[in-house]
């Protein structure tokens, strides 16, 4: 109960810790803390870490269960790296900003972004291919390049109307084609449109440069 703080690089490439559940009143979980773990599968942080640091689980590949605190406000980059058998995970809705390759090449299924998020960071979705479907909540300010390259999205995606940076690629427009909706005409983005809308049943003709809805 007297942790205050774990160090970076702690406990990075342990091959014997199988979970860890961390007490309130930890304030600092250090760069790479928990990275690089083969056999973790579960991590239980408690109320009052705010800030979780890049690489901390990077590279843990059999992580599938994650619980963190309502008092988180930040995810660094490449917190969760290539945590590829994460499917599911609870994002607390204080988290204002998800850095760059945060959740890159992991296996999420399914995201509810936090209401207060502002800003997604380059790749921090990227290569999560078992990514269907994302909620996206009014508030949020940017999504960065490449942030969700290389997901499906088979159903398609509504973006918030507060949505003013567009990064390059953020998308892959080999699978899915977006559309700035203004009355009946649809036109591809720009990086200075604000408005975006995906369409279930919306197919790009890579031909004529046209959007056609069904």
């Amino acid at each position: 109960d007297a942790v205050t703080a774990v160090d970076a690089f702690a406990f990075r490439g342990d091959e014997a810790m199988h979970s860890i559940i961390l007490p309130e009143g930890i304030a600092k979980i250090g760069e790479g803390a928990f990275a690089d773990c083969p056999v973790l599968t579960e991590v239980k942080i408690a109320s009052g870490l705010t800030v979780l640091e890049k690489d901390v689980f990077a590279h843990c590949v059999r992580l599938t269960g994650v619980s963190l605190p309502d008092t988180l406000r930040a995810i660094e980059e490449r917190a969760f790296y290539d945590c590829r058998a994460l499917a599911a995970l609870y994002l607390p809705v204080g988290i204002t900003e998800i850095g760059d390759s945060a959740f890159e090449n992991c296996g999420l299924q399914y995201l509810n972004l936090p209401s207060a998020l502002n800003e997604i960071g380059k790749r921090a979705f990227k290569s999560c291919s078992s990514l269907v479907r994302v909620e996206f909540h009014e508030g949020l300010y940017a999504i960065e390049d490449e942030a969700f390259f290389g997901c499906l999205f088979p159903d398609g995606i509504s973006l918030p109307t507060t949505l003013r940076v567009v990064g390059e690629n953020v998308f892959n427009f080999s699978n899915l084609s977006i559309c700035a909706e203004y009355g009946n005409a649809y036109y591809l983005p720009s990086r200075t449109n604000p408005h975006f809308l995906l369409l279930r049943g919306l197919r790009y003709n890579q031909y004529n440069r046209a959007c056609q809805c069904s």
